[in-house]
Protein backbone atom coordinates (compact mmCIF):
# COMPACT_ATOMS: atom_id res chain seq x y z
CA UNK A 1 0.00 0.00 0.00
CA UNK A 2 2.77 2.86 0.67
CA UNK A 3 6.06 3.02 -1.20
CA UNK A 4 8.24 3.55 0.87
CA UNK A 5 7.60 1.23 3.38
CA UNK A 6 6.31 -2.15 1.32
CA UNK A 7 2.70 -3.16 1.46
CA UNK A 8 0.05 -2.80 4.00
CA UNK A 9 -3.49 -2.83 4.70
CA UNK A 10 -6.11 -0.16 5.35
CA UNK A 11 -7.25 -0.64 8.87
CA UNK A 12 -9.32 2.65 9.28
CA UNK A 13 -11.01 5.57 7.35
CA UNK A 14 -11.86 8.95 9.82
CA UNK A 15 -13.62 10.57 7.09
CA UNK A 16 -14.50 13.33 9.59
CA UNK A 17 -10.72 13.73 10.17
CA UNK A 18 -9.51 13.54 6.88
CA UNK A 19 -7.40 10.56 7.56
CA UNK A 20 -6.73 6.96 7.20
CA UNK A 21 -4.98 4.45 9.14
CA UNK A 22 -2.78 1.92 7.22
CA UNK A 23 -0.92 -0.74 9.07
CA UNK A 24 2.60 -1.09 8.32
CA UNK A 25 5.63 -2.57 9.70
CA UNK A 26 3.89 -3.22 12.81
CA UNK A 27 2.58 -0.35 13.59
CA UNK A 28 -0.34 1.88 12.33
CA UNK A 29 0.41 4.66 10.50
CA UNK A 30 -1.68 8.33 9.62
CA UNK A 31 -1.87 9.36 6.34
CA UNK A 32 -3.81 12.73 5.14
CA UNK A 33 -7.33 11.61 2.71
CA UNK A 34 -7.38 11.53 0.03
CA UNK A 35 -4.42 13.47 -0.70
CA UNK A 36 -2.35 10.74 0.30
CA UNK A 37 -3.61 8.71 -2.81
CA UNK A 38 -3.77 12.16 -5.26
CA UNK A 39 0.18 12.57 -3.93
CA UNK A 40 1.01 8.81 -5.16
CA UNK A 41 2.19 8.22 -1.58
CA UNK A 42 -0.55 5.58 -1.32
CA UNK A 43 -1.92 3.34 -3.89
CA UNK A 44 -3.93 0.16 -3.95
Amino acid sequence: MKRAFGYGEVVGIERERGKVVVFLDGRGRTFLFPSAFYQGLLTL
